[in-house]
C-alpha cells in the first residue's frame, strides 16, 4: 500500500504539540509548585524568592513544604553583623546560608539545605529546569520594567535607554527553547501574575549576573549526629 504523505498543516500541528510539550517540561512554575504566600514587599524579598524556587523544586518532587524568606535575611545578619536592608549582602554570603545554614520551614523547626549548583552559562538553564531545578541569580533591575506597560504584561526586552534602578534576586523557572524566553520570577507581588513574568535572552545576557547562575535542590538538613567520647 502507497503511504500517505504528510502535509504541511499536519507538519505545522506536529511541530507545535513538540514545541508545547518540550516548553512544558521546562516549566516549573505550574499552579501545583508554586507557594500559597505572596511574596514578601519589604527588604528580604529578595531572599523571599530564594525560598520560593527552594519550595518550587521541593514541590516538583512530591514534598510539600513553605520556607521562611525572613529566616535567610535573620542567617546572613546573624553571620555577617550586617544589615542586609542598609548595607547589602554579598552573593558567596547567601549561597553559603542556604547551602549550609539552611532555610527554616514555616510551620516547624525543620531545615532546608538548597544544595545549590554553580552553572556555567545560561546555556546550562534547560538542562537544570528538567532536573526540576530552579536556577537563582541576580538582577540588573531598569527603570523601565516599571512601566505600566510591562507592569501589567511581565514582559521583559532589552531596552537600551533604560536607567539601573538596582539589583534584586530572581529565579528562572522555565525556559521556552524556540523563542529563548524565560519565566522568571521577581520580588515584587503586584507585579506581572504575582511576581513571574519572562524575559528575552537578549534582556538575560545584559541584566542577569551570569557570573553567579545557581541551581536548587534542596533537601532535609539532617541533624550533627552526637559523638561520644570514651572516657
Amino acid at each position: 500500500s502507497l503511504e500517505t504523505p504528510i502535509g504541511e498543516e499536519e507538519r505545522r500541528r506536529f511541530r507545535e504539540a513538540a514545541e508545547r510539550a518540550e516548553r512544558q517540561r521546562l516549566d516549573l512554575s505550574d499552579g501545583r509548585n508554586l507557594s500559597r504566600s505572596k511574596l514578601s514587599k519589604t527588604t528580604n524579598a529578595s531572599f523571599s524568592v530564594v525560598a520560593r524556587a527552594m519550595e518550587i523544586s521541593l514541590a516538583r518532587r512530591g514534598y510539600r513544604t513553605w520556607l521562611s524568606g525572613t529566616d535567610i535575611y535573620d542567617s546572613i545578619r546573624s553571620r555577617t553583623k550586617r544589615s542586609p536592608e542598609t548595607e547589602g549582602f554579598l552573593a558567596p554570603e547567601l549561597y553559603y546560608v542556604i547551602d549550609v545554614v539552611g532555610v527554616k520551614a514555616r510551620s516547624s523547626n525543620r531545615r532546608f539545605v538548597a544544595r545549590s549548583f554553580p552553572l556555567k552559562s545560561l546555556d546550562e538553564v534547560p538542562a537544570q529546569l528538567a532536573l526540576g531545578r530552579p536556577v537563582i541569580a541576580g538582577a540588573l533591575v531598569q527603570d523601565t520594567w516599571f512601566k505600566s506597560t510591562i507592569v501589567k504584561s511581565g514582559v521583559i526586552d532589552l531596552d537600551p535607554k533604560a536607567h539601573l534602578q538596582g539589583g534584586v534576586m530572581c529565579a528562572l523557572v522555565g525556559w521556552d527553547p524556540m523563542h529563548q524566553i524565560a519565566k522568571i520570577l521577581l520580588p515584587w507581588p503586584t507585579w506581572g501574575k504575582s511576581g513571574m513574568g519572562t524575559i528575552t535572552r537578549r534582556a538575560l545576557d545584559a541584566y542577569l549576573d551570569r557570573s553567579g547562575l545557581r541551581s536548587v535542590e534542596p533537601v532535609l538538613k539532617q541533624p550533627i549526629p552526637f559523638k561520644r567520647h570514651a572516657p
